[in-house]
């Protein structure tokens, strides 16, 4: 038992931090190749760097803005985003990999004034679940502003004490993402798989039949609103978003894939759905036409082509898909019996993937457990 929270000072950010937000290279001002740009789709779900930038801009813009680029264990907060729900939701460490990058717009940094607070200690104060309903709380529309950020009031203990408590919480951090790298391992082999069996189909190596989305699809959409949702509802009613939610009516009754035709980040989802269903007006639901095909298996082709569409997409608060894209992606077309060899593999990896993300449950339930306690002075 190292510290006690009843001693502990309690100062906003803006005594311990420089919190800001990141700075959005125009349209004339984007490259090809360059100085990298990190956006927010650079960084995944779990708040880990993907590896790649697909944004750069010249020396002399980021010279401009050197005050912005990032720092190593800077926190980063998505800060703006079509839907409030989704402000706040991802956060990123920066890692020695971006640093000295510029962060686009939609991202809010605060820098630790290294004399007054552990960066590590800060970061997990900003990413505690009590820290990030505060963060909620001063999300004012579907903006997150620098000025309330560093308004809020956090715990601080002595310097060194703050370095224990970072290192016990490190420990189980490191736990959580081996359990994130498991599962990202698992999704590379099995598109490695995809790739050895069938090729990229923009490509075609392997001189496999390939057809548009709409050659392998009859696609329509949903008519209902997103609000249209019951938390009552029988039913499944696919929207736009990640989760699932509820309705009372049904208006499909069949299986389908469901894509996410529109969402801000051009961060678009597929799902696999049989039974009784409806849908946003928003949502795509493709039917196969050929009866011997399989769902699973074109439910991860399609996949495989997300982020193709993301960079069709058109749109600029909100990404959105069009038939016309949909006419220009590409999909295997292999045999049924080839396409249920990959689904073997594909039933595999989900068993693989359920056991991870299990295991990443309990590790990130014991990181939070510990969290808590942390910033309650119990550690």
């Amino acid at each position: 038992m190292g510290g006690d929270a009843v001693s502990w000072q309690y100062v906003s950010l803006a005594n311990v931090s420089d919190v800001f937000n990141g700075k959005t290279p125009s349209r004339d001002e984007q490259r090809k190749s360059g100085h990298p740009v990190l956006k927010i789709k650079d960084v995944n779900e779990f708040g880990m760097f993907k590896g790649e930038f697909e944004s750069f801009v010249d020396n002399e813009l980021v010279k401009k803005f050197e005050n912005k680029t990032i720092v190593e264990n800077d926190t980063l907060i998505l800060n703006a985003a079509h839907n409030s729900d989704y402000v706040g939701n991802k956060q990123y460490r920066a890692e020695k990999s971006v640093v000295g990058v510029l962060p686009t717009g939609e991202w809010l940094i605060i820098r630790a004034n290294q004399e007054k607070v552990c960066p590590l200690f800060l970061n997990y104060w900003l990413r505690a679940s009590e820290t990030r309903s505060k963060i909620k709380d001063v999300v004012k529309g579907i903006h997150l502003y620098p000025k309330d950020v560093a308004r809020l009031q956090i715990p601080l203990p002595p310097l060194p004490e703050q370095k224990r408590i970072a290192a016990i919480l490190d420990k189980a951090d490191s736990l959580r993402r081996k359990r994130q790298q498991a599962m990202q391992l698992a999704d590379e082999f099995l598109r490695a798989v995809f790739l050895d069996m069938f090729g990229d189909p923009m490509f075609n190596p392997k001189n496999i039949a390939v057809l548009s989305m709409p050659e392998c699809f009859d696609i329509t959409t949903g008519r209902l609103n997103s609000n249209a949702s019951s938390e009552t509802g029988k039913y499944p009613f696919f929207t736009c978003a990640k989760e699932v939610f509820a309705i009372d009516e049904y208006a499909f009754d069949q299986e389908a894939l469901l894509l996410a035709g529109n969402n801000a980040q051009a961060d678009y989802d597929v799902k696999h759905y049989k039974g009784k269903f409806n849908a946003y007006q928003r949502t795509y639901v493709l039917t196969l036409k050929n009866k011997n095909w399989s769902y699973p298996f074109y439910k991860f082709a399609l996949e495989y082509q997300l982020q193709n569409l993301k960079r069709a997409s058109k749109g600029t608060s909100t990404k959105y898909i069009t038939m016309e894209i949909m006419g220009r992606t590409m999909l295997p077309a292999p045999d049924a019996d080839k396409q249920n060899e990959f689904v073997k593999f594909f039933e595999r990896y989900q068993r693989v993937n359920e056991r991870n993300y299990k295991y990443f449950q309990e590790s990130d339930y014991l990181f939070n457990s510990l969290s808590q306690k942390a910033f309650a002075g119990e550690l």
